[in-house]
């Protein structure tokens, strides 16, 4: 209960906090794709590309070692 009423309270206090529009927009996003549902509204914090991250991060491959000490040991546990 107590959890709910701090949502509440966020909810008045800062409407135009960007959790509080990323929620309801969220769920305007889902009624939207609705079939029976003929008028969409719209969602532009949602349809808003300025925040976006657009570079994604590659880890390093394995190293050698790593990968023929766990080939290794699996193959030890298979063979007992």
């Amino acid at each position: 209960m107590q959890m709910f009423e701090r949502f509440v309270e966020e909810r008045i206090a800062n409407p135009k906090q960007p959790e509080i529009l990323f929620f309801d927009e969220s769920i305007i996003a889902k009624l939207n794709r609705s079939k029976t549902n003929i008028t969409k509204r719209r969602t532009p914090f949602l349809s808003d590309l300025e925040g976006r991250y657009y570079q994604t991060f590659s880890p390093p491959p394995p190293r050698f070692v790593f990968v023929f000490v766990f080939v290794f040991v699996l193959l030890l546990q298979l063979y007992k």
